[in-house]
Protein backbone atom coordinates (compact mmCIF):
# COMPACT_ATOMS: atom_id res chain seq x y z
CA UNK A 1 0.00 0.00 0.00
CA UNK A 2 2.22 2.79 1.25
CA UNK A 3 5.45 1.26 -0.09
CA UNK A 4 4.12 0.75 -3.62
CA UNK A 5 3.49 4.48 -4.02
CA UNK A 6 7.15 5.27 -3.42
CA UNK A 7 6.51 7.95 -0.82
CA UNK A 8 5.99 7.56 2.92
CA UNK A 9 2.72 8.97 4.21
CA UNK A 10 2.28 9.17 7.98
CA UNK A 11 -1.50 8.81 7.85
CA UNK A 12 -1.23 5.73 5.63
CA UNK A 13 1.20 4.20 8.09
CA UNK A 14 -1.11 4.93 11.04
CA UNK A 15 -4.09 3.45 9.19
CA UNK A 16 -2.02 0.38 8.30
CA UNK A 17 -0.90 -0.14 11.92
CA UNK A 18 -4.45 0.30 13.22
CA UNK A 19 -5.78 -2.15 10.63
CA UNK A 20 -3.21 -4.79 11.57
CA UNK A 21 -3.84 -4.36 15.31
CA UNK A 22 -7.61 -4.58 14.78
CA UNK A 23 -7.13 -7.76 12.75
CA UNK A 24 -4.98 -9.23 15.53
CA UNK A 25 -7.63 -8.37 18.14
CA UNK A 26 -10.38 -10.03 16.09
CA UNK A 27 -8.28 -13.17 15.62
CA UNK A 28 -7.39 -13.22 19.32
CA UNK A 29 -11.03 -12.96 20.41
CA UNK A 30 -12.09 -15.65 17.95
CA UNK A 31 -9.39 -18.04 19.14
CA UNK A 32 -10.26 -17.35 22.78
CA UNK A 33 -13.96 -17.94 22.12
CA UNK A 34 -13.25 -21.21 20.31
CA UNK A 35 -10.97 -22.35 23.14
CA UNK A 36 -13.68 -21.56 25.69
CA UNK A 37 -16.22 -23.48 23.63
CA UNK A 38 -13.87 -26.46 23.53
CA UNK A 39 -13.26 -26.29 27.26
CA UNK A 40 -16.97 -26.18 27.99
CA UNK A 41 -16.68 -22.95 29.93
CA UNK A 42 -19.44 -21.45 27.80
CA UNK A 43 -21.84 -24.10 29.08
CA UNK A 44 -20.93 -23.30 32.68
CA UNK A 45 -21.40 -19.58 32.01
CA UNK A 46 -24.81 -20.22 30.45
CA UNK A 47 -25.86 -22.27 33.50
CA UNK A 48 -24.76 -19.47 35.81
CA UNK A 49 -26.76 -17.01 33.71
CA UNK A 50 -29.83 -19.28 33.96
CA UNK A 51 -29.46 -19.45 37.74
CA UNK A 52 -29.08 -15.66 37.96
CA UNK A 53 -32.17 -15.34 35.77
CA UNK A 54 -34.10 -17.57 38.19
CA UNK A 55 -32.98 -15.31 41.05
CA UNK A 56 -33.94 -12.22 39.05
CA UNK A 57 -37.43 -13.62 38.43
CA UNK A 58 -37.90 -13.83 42.22
CA UNK A 59 -37.68 -17.61 42.17
CA UNK A 60 -35.46 -17.97 45.19
CA UNK A 61 -33.79 -21.35 45.12
CA UNK A 62 -31.79 -22.79 47.96
CA UNK A 63 -28.16 -23.74 47.46
CA UNK A 64 -28.93 -27.45 47.06
CA UNK A 65 -31.71 -26.73 44.56
CA UNK A 66 -29.22 -24.71 42.51
CA UNK A 67 -26.74 -27.61 42.58
CA UNK A 68 -29.41 -30.10 41.51
CA UNK A 69 -30.47 -27.69 38.73
CA UNK A 70 -26.89 -27.61 37.44
CA UNK A 71 -26.56 -31.39 37.69
CA UNK A 72 -29.79 -31.90 35.76
CA UNK A 73 -28.37 -29.81 32.90
CA UNK A 74 -25.18 -31.83 32.63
Amino acid sequence: MLWIKGRFNVFDAIKFILFISLLQLIIYFLMTFLFLMKAGVALIISRIIIILWFNHKKVFLTFFQKISLIESMV
